[in-house]
């Protein structure tokens, strides 16, 4: 998320949005701090240049070879920060944990179940048999929803089919 915020630089609140991993909760918690400090920057001479891997493969090599998994269970937009973080070092544009998901239920580790007219992602049994967990959550509004958690053997298989997984996020 930080990797992305300096390259991106947001000045407000709707590019703000635009950042990985920010959503209206970081918006309303960090938002006005991160804008103030960005907006009073002035023009920064950054010293450091990110050299561009054009190379797909080369990218997808650079990934397996340096993430490291989280030993515990992770939300995707945790896992997919830190995999941001690998592409933005190599000059791609980062991925959005929804392509991802999408890239999931396309593979059938996800399926879409729709309660009340509200569509979630939940782990279908293939996902269920990797390692992906649908956990029911509250939030603060007393509003029910589900979240996916990946455990080191779903990153894994997540990082093994990185390269399918970006050619579907970028294909767009």
């Amino acid at each position: 998320t930080l990797m992305d915020m300096c390259i991106k630089m947001p000045t407000n609140e709707i590019e703000f949005l635009e950042v990985s991993g920010v959503g209206k909760m970081k918006l309303e918690a960090y938002g006005k701090e991160f804008l103030e400090v960005i907006n009073s920057s002035g023009n920064i001479e950054i010293s450091e240049t990110i050299e561009p891997v054009f190379d797909l493969s080369e990218a997808c090599k650079y990934i397996k070879e340096t993430v490291e998994l989280y030993d515990e269970p992770v939300p995707i937009s945790i896992f997919t920060d830190r995999i941001n973080v690998l592409l933005l070092q190599k000059g791609f544009k980062n991925i959005s944990a929804k392509k991802v998901a999408d890239y999931l239920v396309l593979e059938g580790f996800l399926q879409v179940e729709t309660i009340d007219g509200k569509n979630s992602r939940v782990a279908s049994e293939k996902g269920s048999e990797t390692g992906i967990t649908t956990i029911l959550k509250m939030r603060q509004d007393n509003e029910s929803y589900k979240q996916n958690f990946y455990d080191r053997t779903a990153q894994k298989l997540l990082v093994e089919n990185i390269g399918d997984i970006l050619k579907f996020a970028f294909n767009d």
